[in-house]
């Protein structure tokens, strides 16, 4: 699958989003931590997925979650998607600090144990 990095901002419902409950379980925050920062890094919107056979897969367009990256770029541990597209953009002005122009004023959490502490269950 072929991930766009098209996304600036969280969507409304994003679970990296500290501005609303938390709706995961510790446990699956502690499974995107390791998917994130330990795995492949990649995280699809849910807004960019399809229902097929009872699954949620990525669709078409999809998107890599612009909260994921919001969070990768507070820890300072952008992927490899994040980095490549970085050093691509031919857009100018680009900013050094923030290449890939996300909307860090964005309400995403900063850490993951921020995140793990936010869910009920």
């Amino acid at each position: 699958m072929s991930y766009r990095l098209d996304l600036k901002a969280p969507c409304p419902h994003c679970p990296f989003r500290n501005d609303i409950p938390g709706y995961l379980t510790r446990s699956r925050v502690r499974e995107l931590r390791r998917a994130l920062v330990d795995g492949d890094g990649h995280f699809t919107c849910h807004v960019t997925t399809v229902l097929e056979d009872d699954e949620m897969i990525e669709g078409p367009n999809a998107q890599h979650c612009a909260g994921a990256m919001i969070l990768l770029h507070y820890l300072e541990m952008p992927n490899q998607l994040m980095r490549i597209s970085a050093r691509l953009r031919r857009t100018a002005p680009v900013d050094p600090d923030n290449p890939l122009d996300l909307k860090l004023d964005s309400p995403i959490f900063h850490t993951f144990e921020e995140m793990e502490d936010a869910q009920d269950r």
